[in-house]
């Protein structure tokens, strides 16, 4: 059983991972930009729905992997580290420009967000192991995964529908501070977790 201090480091771990860009926000930003918000609010079921089946089987091919080579775990760690590097260059670079993209469709979504690397991370890094080997833990693991995600989902689609021109025709401008600042949170998140492997 999690304690509450646990349920909350999974929340903010998993919130600033979720929130960062990438493939599933990409498709959501260009979405709300192209169609407005109304029409983009149906697309986060199908992200929920990805990224639960993505992150189970994950979580379930990691454990089975791991209880045979046990080198496994802490290499997943270092290589998930890096990924979070790469994911901070990115985002250090994102401008917020839109794509036109007015078709994005629930299979989209959903296929995006299957295979999505962030799936990876969380089930080799931030959600606990037992989550994928009792349902008594998985219930309120992935409720509070889901709680976070959803809220993060709405604020990408409110995002991209900024620069929705509407009525007026008018665009905002780029979010590129917010970027930035999520590029750093994101480094130093990779350097605890490289932190946590080496000691």
């Amino acid at each position: 059983m999690l304690t509450l201090s646990e349920y909350f480091h999974i929340a903010a771990m998993s919130g600033l991972i979720l929130i960062i860009p990438g493939p599933t926000n990409t498709l959501l930003f260009s979405s709300g930009a192209a169609t407005g918000l109304h029409k983009t609010l149906r697309l986060i079921a199908a992200e929920v729905c990805g990224y639960l089946l993505a992150i189970g089987c994950w979580g379930y091919a990691l454990l089975q992997l791991a209880a045979s080579y046990t080198w496994l775990a802490p290499a997943l760690k270092i290589i998930a580290a890096i990924y979070v590097i790469y994911l901070a260059l990115k985002v250090w670079t994102f401008n917020g420009a839109v794509a036109a993209k007015p078709n994005i469709t629930l299979k989209n979504v959903f296929i995006t967000t299957l295979v999505n690397p962030k799936a990876f991370l969380f089930a080799s890094y931030i959600l606990p192991a037992g989550t994928f080997t009792r349902l008594s833990a998985c219930i309120p693991v992935m409720s509070a995964f889901v709680a976070v995600l959803i809220p993060v989902s709405l604020l990408w689609c409110l995002l991209g529908s900024l620069f929705y021109p509407g009525a007026h025709g008018r665009k905002k401008s780029s979010p590129v501070l917010i970027f930035r600042t999520a590029s750093l949170a994101l480094c130093v998140f990779s350097f605890s977790m490289m932190y946590d492997v080496l000691h």
